[in-house]
């Protein structure tokens, strides 16, 4: 989802993280009407959901081990 391997560090994942965030967060796309926004909406849940996988509990070494 965030378009990084499971070997990559935190560094990466918080970068491409942001990234994604941007990307879908319904606040920015407000003006394109309430279809895209909850389509956006879960998309941003789906960016949340891999980024707290990948740095906390992935098994990668992104997540400290």
């Amino acid at each position: 989802m965030l378009g990084v391997g499971a070997r990559a560090d935190a560094a990466a994942v918080r970068k491409a993280y942001r990234r994604m965030a941007l990307r879908y967060h319904p606040d920015k796309l407000r003006s394109h009407g309430e279809r895209a926004r909850a389509a956006a909406e879960r998309e941003f849940l789906r960016v949340q959901e891999a980024h707290e996988l990948l740095l906390h509990g992935g098994g990668g070494r992104a997540g400290g081990a």
